[in-house]
């Protein structure tokens, strides 16, 4: 089972979305979509978490995963909710797992305020073995997309830790929030840039631009 050649003709296929409010999934036969929520010590704080996987799994079979990271005013219901990530992927033989991050970025925030890379890498990765034992946990059964500015997370976190992940992509990604200037009449996503890079032109943000 191919990571590249798979993935990259389903981000073809995966629309936007920006929906705050959690929504159920779309109905895909053969699919069980449920939600968890992750009690984060690096964060303080507890963060929902999607899953959707197969129904039935064979007896001793460990299954590839595919975290999908959502982008700025969108959550973690978002590719499950209104695209067809789910009935594309999931019986293709595919665990989809769906972390929030209301950041959009899931980097580590500028001046230290939070740190959502570290979340994603050391708690959610290692958490969903836990919650789906049939989940593979390694390398070679991992890969990472994003939309948006969750593309940008995406691609910058696997490209700083290409140890982690077979596979990256991106759809529609933001990969220049980092140079975007503060725009005064989109004031709070500015805002939330700021936070989460520092302003165009700082060490975070030129650390954390692909």
């Amino acid at each position: 089972m191919s990571f590249p050649i798979f993935a990259t003709a389903a981000l073809l296929s995966l629309l936007g979305c920006h929906r705050m409010k959690p929504f159920s999934a779309l109905p895909a036969e053969g699919v069980r979509v449920f939600d968890v929520n992750i009690h984060s010590t690096i964060l303080g704080r507890d963060l929902p978490m999607r899953v959707a996987m197969p129904e039935t799994i064979a007896t001793n079979t460990k299954l590839p995963v595919i975290y999908l990271l959502h982008g700025y005013a969108a959550n973690y219901t978002s590719f499950s909710a209104w695209t067809a990530a789910d009935s594309l992927l999931v019986p293709k033989g595919y665990i989809l797992v769906m972390p929030e991050d209301v950041s959009g970025f899931y980097l580590n925030q500028a001046g230290g305020k939070a740190r959502y890379e570290d979340y994603f890498l050391n708690e959610v990765i290692p958490m969903v073995s836990a919650v789906v034992p049939q989940a593979a946990n390694d390398r070679a059964h991992r890969a990472v997309v994003g939309m948006s500015r969750g593309g940008y997370g995406a691609m910058s976190i696997a490209l700083r830790h290409p140890e982690e992940f077979a596979f990256a992509g991106g759809l529609n990604s933001a990969f220049d929030i980092s140079t975007r200037p503060f725009i005064w009449t989109e004031f709070h996503e500015s805002l939330m840039t700021n936070s989460a890079l520092g302003p165009p032109g700082s060490p975070c943000a030129a650390s954390t631009t692909p």
